[in-house]
């Protein structure tokens, strides 16, 4: 059985807390900003900007890594995190602690798409469909493993007309007069990657006695937490 870190659980409590009300304060307030709208016109600059980074093979292996912020994979990887907590000594309850909480993201997630949403140009996005790995829209199971696994020298070019057709995109106007709604906030997966890494630091902090590693793995997984929200950003599907 793990070793569990000694450490005041008042204090340890105390940490915790205060940095998750901090986020949830920092994600409500955006939240709010959002809803009046004075943000749709940078979010659409920001997007269109997008196009004019490089479009490389690191976008199919972003592609191929945001699953894992899938309700599904994400509901395994919690799991899996609960059985290491029963494993280092903790009550059977905490299973069920970040299942619940997992499942609040999810239904915080599922609401604000239903009331919050963005006026998105057909044609910008038909230029940001380049930032998705279109090579590997009809490629075989093998290929979309290729890539998850960043195999580089394996994953096909972006189609030439495609990224050229996405900087001729960057270039044009933003118009709003032929645009679609867009509900892509909040962000499930980076909410859900956010919320696994933070559990992984915790765990870090709870569970490994070396400070040495400790002081390694922790910001790993922390950085780990905002790679998700990253990877949606780069290829344009928030």
């Amino acid at each position: 059985m793990l070793k569990i870190q000694k450490i005041p659980q008042q204090r340890s409590f105390n940490a915790w807390f205060i940095a998750g009300t901090v986020f949830s304060l920092l994600f409500l307030a955006y939240t709010a900003l959002d809803a009046t709208k004075v943000l749709d016109r940078q979010t659409l600059e920001i997007a269109r900007a997008l196009l004019l980074r490089p479009i490389t093979r690191v976008d199919c292996m972003f592609y191929e890594w945001r699953h894992l912020g899938e309700v599904p994979v994400s509901l395994i990887i919690t799991g899996i995190l609960g059985g290491l907590c029963i494993l280092a000594g903790f009550r059977r309850r905490v299973v069920l602690f970040l299942i619940l909480l997992l499942l609040i993201g999810v239904g915080v997630e599922a609401a604000g798409k239903r009331v919050l949403s963005l006026p998105f140009p057909r044609t910008l996005r038909s230029g940001m469909t380049v930032l998705e790995c279109p090579q590997l829209t009809d490629a075989p199971f093998s290929a979309h493993l290729t890539a998850a696994t960043a195999q580089w020298s394996k994953i096909p070019d972006p189609p030439r007309v495609q990224v050229s057709w996405a900087h001729d995109v960057s270039q044009m106007p933003i118009v709003l007069d032929d645009s679609e709604t867009e509900r892509s906030f909040p962000g499930g997966h980076a909410t859900r990657w956010a919320f696994l890494g933070i559990v992984e630091c915790w765990l870090c902090w709870r569970l490994i006695r070396s400070r040495v590693l400790r002081a390694i793995l922790i910001p790993v997984f922390f950085l780990g937490s905002f790679l998700g929200g990253f990877m949606q950003y780069w290829i344009g599907v928030h």
